[in-house]
């Protein structure tokens, strides 16, 4: 398991900005990058961080 910052600056800004589309449009990255890099640390730490509904995202 190895956490790089970019997976967890991407991970603030997503729970800042309530979605991930807004995050990738602050990060100046791809939507689909951004979603990329949370799933994967989740899967590194085993554990869902984020709750995805209609309406955005929120921490865990």
């Amino acid at each position: 398991m190895a956490m790089k910052l970019s997976q967890l600056r991407n991970f603030t800004a997503v729970v800042e900005a309530g979605s991930v589309r807004q995050a990738a449009k602050h990060l100046n990255l791809s939507q689909s990058s951004v979603t990329k890099s949370i799933q994967q640390l989740e899967h590194d730490l085993r554990v869902e961080l984020l709750h995805r509904g209609a309406h955005g995202v929120a921490a865990t």
